[in-house]
């Protein structure tokens, strides 16, 4: 192996990350993840019968891979951490797909691992069929991938990186001033070089193909490994959440993607084409995804001018190459189904509840003189009526009622969010169906037509005890805001600057909405 390659690899062989005014992102990391020298591949003169007797040591790099679906959830209340992420990535595409059951869907899978046909025509031109094949095998093929330092004991890897600053791909976003695996640099799958993976990509490669075809589920695979997935736990607070946000945004000196690439069993490093020490780690064998983050607007209302909105909602997803720095062609993403994240105490209840739980509190409030007890409780009444959008005549109340499941298999109004991209022409069962893979049952219930969604195992917005306030609200000393044009109120955060600015001169008195943005390939 020549110097410089060597040079080259321990020189990229540390994970750092460059200085911002993120205050979790701002030490200069020198501990890394070390790279035993496998980030490139020896191509020198000199070594013609080395390369003879033993072909994989000059085979390319041979692997590619790519996510179909990424979802963002801004909670970052108190007692949502640790319980939900913040960003989730995965390829799922030809697996519960209409007209295939699992992992045997008739479509073709638009995201996955593949071979890079590089690499099969490579095995073409080294090896030679294995008496008394007349033609080389799967097997062979299998064999030069295991036996080749670049491409053996590699993992697809998700994190969040920087792409276009100083530092480049060594900027890894973490949620502590060290990078860790498994919480920032998360590997997806096994060793491709392994049967378990090998056989499947090379079904979808080999023998030699016009097209070779993404592997988004691995059957022989356990679980947790047989598809991409990776889930990101950043949002600790609403400016840490903000500051994320507007380093996709490019705002400021730092910016970021979610990196799809590969790194090698036990590292955090990204397998790259670069082999000196002049290399300044700007290129990756995989992708970036660039996300885009805007302030909610609603189907037929304008945005706030109020400068202070979270932009919590993403607006656009866009698909690089990592490797040339390029817009991966013929990927279009779809990012319009925003789903409000509702309180539970908001989602669904009868008003004939709500109506002898505010008896119950007014009567029992010494505050309240008795002479002004009926007035009192008619106030708060009203003010739940003008909250809520209904009247006790309606009986229930709510911003995310129970979905009637009796029109799940009907297909939803094409003048709708769903009537384009990957949705369109899918019935709700479908779509929920995908849904599903973001927002598990277990943790969400979901409504599709109203367009929200309501976490049961936390909350995602100040829990206070239940009480009548001075602006005549009931539940909380805040509501939460259900129109996006006027100014809301920022959680948790009383230092960041944000959290008390007023709107024409009047303080917010209602907590900024939440969303989940699911992100879909077209």
């Amino acid at each position: 192996m020549p110097l410089t390659t060597r040079i080259g690899q321990l020189f990229r062989s540390r994970i750092t990350m460059s200085a911002t005014s993120i205050a979790l992102l701002s030490v200069i990391l020198i501990i890394g993840f070390q790279n035993c020298g496998k980030a490139g591949f020896d191509s020198g003169t000199g070594e013609t019968t080395a390369q003879s007797v033993n072909p994989a040591a000059s085979a390319p790099f041979a692997y590619e891979a790519a996510v179909d679906m990424i979802t963002y959830n801004s909670c970052n209340s108190p007692s949502s951490q640790g319980k939900t992420y913040n960003f989730l990535a995965g390829s799922y595409d030809s697996k519960n797909s209409t007209g295939g059951a699992v992992g045997q869907s008739s479509i073709v899978a638009k995201s996955g691992v593949k071979i890079r046909p590089e690499f099969i025509n490579y095995a073409y031109e080294v090896l030679k069929p294995d008496y008394p094949n007349t033609d080389i095998i799967a097997s062979q093929v299998q064999r030069l991938l295991a036996d080749s330092e670049l491409n053996a004991k590699v993992l697809p890897q998700l994190s969040i990186r920087s792409i276009n600053k100083s530092l480049r791909l060594n900027n890894v976003f973490s949620k502590s001033n060290t990078p860790a695996l498994g919480i920032d640099v998360i590997t997806a799958l096994g060793d491709l070089a392994n049967p378990t993976w090998a056989t499947t990509l090379l079904n979808n490669s080999f023998p030699k193909k016009s097209k070779i075809e993404y592997a988004d589920f691995f059957s022989g695979a356990s679980n947790s490994q047989n598809s991409i997935e990776a889930a990101f736990h950043f949002n600790t607070n609403e400016q840490t959440a903000e500051d994320y946000r507007n380093a996709f945004n490019k705002i400021g000196n730092i910016d970021a993607q979610i990196a799809l690439g590969f790194s090698y069993d036990g590292e955090g490093m990204l397998i790259t084409p670069e082999t000196t020490t002049t290399d300044t780690m700007s290129t990756a064998y995989g992708r970036g995804y660039q996300m885009t983050f805007s302030i909610p607007t609603v189907y037929g209302a304008s945005p706030s001018s109020w400068a202070y909105h979270p932009n919590n909602v993403v607006s656009k997803i866009e698909e690089f190459d990592l490797e040339t720095g390029k817009a991966v062609a013929d990927t279009t993403w779809d990012c319009n189904l925003k789903m409000k994240i509702v309180r539970a105490e908001d989602a669904q209840f009868e008003w004939a509840s709500l109506v002898t739980a505010v008896d119950t509190a007014v009567t029992t409030d010494a505050s309240i003189a008795a002479a002004d007890k009926a007035t009192r409780k008619e106030q708060i009444i009203a003010a739940q009526q003008l909250y809520y959008g209904r009247a006790p005549a309606d009986v229930k109340a709510g911003f995310c009622p129970k979905m009637d499941y009796l029109n799940l298999m009907n297909v939803p109004p094409q003048t709708s969010l769903y009537g384009t991209g990957a949705f369109a022409g899918k019935t709700y069962a479908e779509i929920l169906e995908m849904v599903r893979r973001h927002l598990p049952a277990s943790d969400w219930d979901i409504n599709l037509e109203v367009g929200c969604v309501v976490p049961k195992k936390f909350g995602c917005y100040q829990e206070n005890e239940l009480g009548v306030t001075s602006d005549g609200s009931y539940y909380g000393k805040y509501k939460v805001a259900n129109a996006v044009n006027k100014g809301c109120f920022h959680q948790f955060d009383s230092s960041y600057y944000k959290a008390n600015q007023k709107d024409n001169g009047v303080l917010p008195v209602e907590w900024c909405n939440e969303y989940v943005t699911i992100c879909t390939k077209r």
